[in-house]
């Protein structure tokens, strides 16, 4: 605590097939299949089966069979869940932090209901539902995403929006004050100069969006009459609509057509705040942070404690460890893989390791943006100097007057 680094505890849990069937599940063949699950190669042959598979569905207007295949490669993905059950504990393979094994589980049973729906439709009435093709087209595809989290550089991408999602609530809630404030005096100043009668309106005012003032505008000839402060919805949809900078100079014409010239100060004081001002300070926040995602790495003192650690025996080698992948990561603060205590399973016992970095507060990533810029000299001896003091060094006796002379 006093270091700020958290070590965590790593309990082992024992499969529940090893407790049902134990010698069935320890037996050499069985083992033979967690080994090979457990390899790096696993995880890459199904990666370019999903590479295989964006092929064929690309190809399927062209080739009607190729629709055929696609339950060859549902039963492969079917039996790659069926495998990872397997060989990890379905309570660990389906922890709240295991995003990515609860997005394959969902995406391919969903995938399966809905290709045997379709099926069944046009096997009973000749009816193809082009709605239920569409879905299946969709879970297919999103079946792809999955490849990102096996290349680095796309892993660093969706680690930093992970990481940052709790932190960008900060800024939601900031920007929706913003919006509010903005909305309600828009409302107090701009209620009512601007009306809309609908897309079919017969009305002569409809032209001219209930202004005279407006009449042959750019503004109202544009069909803009929709944009106006008339109830806090339509407020917020203006204000996005000048956020993101899409046609800003008719909307603030418009509105200075309909009550004065002075009215623009409005939209330049939210231009400046919220364009220029806190837009860029969040696009800037979110670029620091994917500098700090990219350059992650221990820090010294990270390092020594962790190389304490495997002195003591009781720490996870690195090879055990996967690479920061979101698919293979079963090593949560909350869970473990299932062990056994054959060769080449890890032993049962209590482990430790450093945990991962997650910052859940702007504070924290906050912290870690601006550690690099600090003096080395700044932050006292390094820990293992600090770890061979002796006593006499670490704890200073109380001066006397023959030490001070």
């Amino acid at each position: 605590d006093l270091l700020n680094i958290k070590v965590i505890t790593m309990k082992s849990r024992t499969h529940s097939l090893e407790l049902w069937i134990p010698r069935i599940y320890n037996s050499s063949g069985s083992l033979l299949i967690r080994r090979i699950v457990q390899h790096k190669g696993f995880v890459y042959c199904f990666d370019v089966i999903i590479f295989i598979n964006a092929i064929f569905i690309g190809m399927e207007d062209e080739y009607v069979l190729i629709s055929y295949v696609e339950w060859g490669f549902l039963a492969l993905y079917i039996t790659e869940i069926l495998l990872k059950l397997y060989t990890y504990d379905p309570r660990t393979f389906f922890a709240r932090t295991q995003f990515w094994n609860w997005f394959d589980t969902l995406v391919i049973i969903a995938a399966l209901l809905a290709t045997v729906v379709n099926a069944t439709l046009k096997s009973l009435s000749q009816y193809n539902s082009q709605e239920v093709l569409d879905i299946v087209f969709i879970l297919r595809v999103l079946r792809l995403i999955r490849i990102v989290d096996s290349i680095q550089r796309f892993r660093v991408i969706i680690n930093t929006l992970l990481n940052i999602m709790p932190t960008m609530l900060t800024f939601a809630g900031l920007l929706f004050v913003v919006y509010y404030v903005f909305a309600i005096f828009g409302m107090e100043v701009f209620k009512d100069r601007i009306h809309f009668y609908g897309p079919n309106s017969t009305d002569p005012a409809a032209k001219y969006c209930g202004s005279t003032a407006l009449n042959n505008s750019v503004f109202a000839n544009l069909g803009y009459c929709k944009n106006n402060f008339n109830n806090i919805i339509s407020s917020f949809i203006v204000l996005v609509e000048l956020t993101v900078v899409n046609q800003w100079h008719v909307i603030t014409n418009g509105f200075e057509m309909v009550t004065h010239p002075a009215s623009r100060i409005y939209f330049f004081v939210f231009h400046i705040v919220v364009v220029i001002l806190i837009i860029n300070i969040f696009i800037a926040f979110i670029l620091e942070a994917f500098f700090v995602e990219y350059s992650l790495d221990r820090s010294e003192v990270e390092t020594t404690i962790e190389k304490k650690i495997q002195e003591q025996g009781v720490g996870i080698p690195e090879e055990e460890l996967t690479k920061g992948s979101l698919v293979e990561d079963m090593e949560t603060s909350e869970n473990d893989l299932a062990n056994t205590d054959e060769p080449g399973i890890r032993p049962r016992g209590l482990k430790f390791r450093i945990a991962s970095k997650r910052y859940k507060t702007v504070d924290a990533l906050l912290q870690h943006m601006f550690e690099s810029e600090l003096d080395p000299e700044d932050d006292g001896p390094p820990l293992d100097t600090i770890l061979e003091m002796s006593d006499e060094d670490i704890y200073i006796s109380n001066p006397t007057f023959d030490s001070a002379a």
